[in-house]
């Protein structure tokens, strides 16, 4: 019988994205909104001969986490997990993107039409590109961003590493969505310095909105401008406290079947745009937890005065 959509994508993030192999301790979480999809994971999983545990998530994230101890203490016993909700909120993201000791693929805000695009991509070629990105990023020490709408920012990353957010799942890495696609790099805390124009807020519906206006000044927010997105982006910031302005995170997408304004997962890996995620450092092991994520159309970048990036398109691409 010949697969689904949903079957083809759990194949993907079971055996080539986390690379479960039988015998592999092995959870997976989801709601009950998400039974097709888990459904799917299932079965995928018996065919392989893997012995997965199964729990429920809560169907409505909460303020602060969707996560509970009980749920975080499971994912701490076993080598890989799943994690499958509509909708994901920033706290449980920044946890299992900061953790280091399960290797975890999430699917949020998923459905046919995206899995269906997602399994379209070349992900031989995609992962060949973010790493390359990533090695880029990791060489670089001042990266300058700019843009036509106004968008003009520096930044240190010296002795910064990059990170591939591709298939498999590499040693730098412990946490993949669906879909795969970008790579990024924390800036040297601090360090920024100028103006960022924001096309989006990931996650949210932008069309019509205003452009977003951040002056950053010493690694941090110091003003936001704009419409309803520059009030989306505060309210997301609020979730974290007065300590989530930093600017923490600074990444490109690379994936060219993916769309913009489908999930904040999803707006991350587009092909052609950077994304800059606002958050602090309290994260596992001082790791960036990002609370928000603004998205910038057809940047220019440039490391150490060399160009990379023109109007959204890479030089190695």
């Amino acid at each position: 019988m010949l697969m689904n959509t949903f079957e083809k994508a759990a194949r993907f993030a079971l055996l080539e994205l986390l690379e479960t192999k039988p015998g592999q301790s092995l959870l997976v979480a989801s709601e009950p909104r998400s039974a097709p999809i888990s459904q799917a994971f299932r079965k995928v999983a018996t065919s392989e001969h893997l012995d997965p545990i199964f729990i429920e998530l809560p169907s409505t994230p909460q303020k602060a986490e969707l996560l509970s101890d009980v749920f975080r203490k499971m994912m701490q016993a076993v080598e890989k997990a799943l994690v499958i909700h509509t909708k994901t909120d920033p706290a449980t993201v920044s946890y299992l993107r900061g953790q280091t000791h399960t290797r975890v693929a999430l699917v949020s805000g998923a459905d046919e039409d995206s899995l269906r695009r997602f399994l379209e991509v070349n992900h031989k070629r995609l992962s060949e590109h973010c790493r390359k990105l990533a090695d880029i990023l990791t060489i670089g020490r001042t990266l300058k961003l700019t843009s036509e709408n106004g968008t003009d920012l520096k930044v240190s990353v010296t002795q910064m590493k990059g990170t591939a957010e591709s298939s498999p799942l590499n040693g730098a890495l412990a946490c993949g969505s669906l879909p795969i696609g970008r790579a990024y790099v924390s800036p040297v805390v601090n360090s920024a310095q100028g103006i960022l124009v924001l096309h989006a807020v990931a996650g949210q519906k932008s069309s019509g909105s205003q452009p977003v206006h951040i002056k950053i000044r010493d690694g941090k927010i110091a003003q936001i401008k704009g419409g309803r997105a520059a009030q989306a982006l505060r309210q997301l910031l609020r979730i974290g406290g007065d300590s989530t302005r930093l600017l923490v995170e600074i990444g490109f997408g690379l994936n060219d079947k993916a769309k913009l304004g489908q999930s904040a997962l999803e707006d991350e890996k587009v092909l052609g745009t950077a994304h800059f995620g606002f958050g602090d450092m309290s994260g596992p092991a001082k790791s960036p937890a990002v609370f928000a994520r603004g998205i910038i159309s057809a940047p220019c970048l440039t490391i150490d005065g060399q160009k990379i990036m023109d109007l959204g398109k890479f030089s190695f691409a």
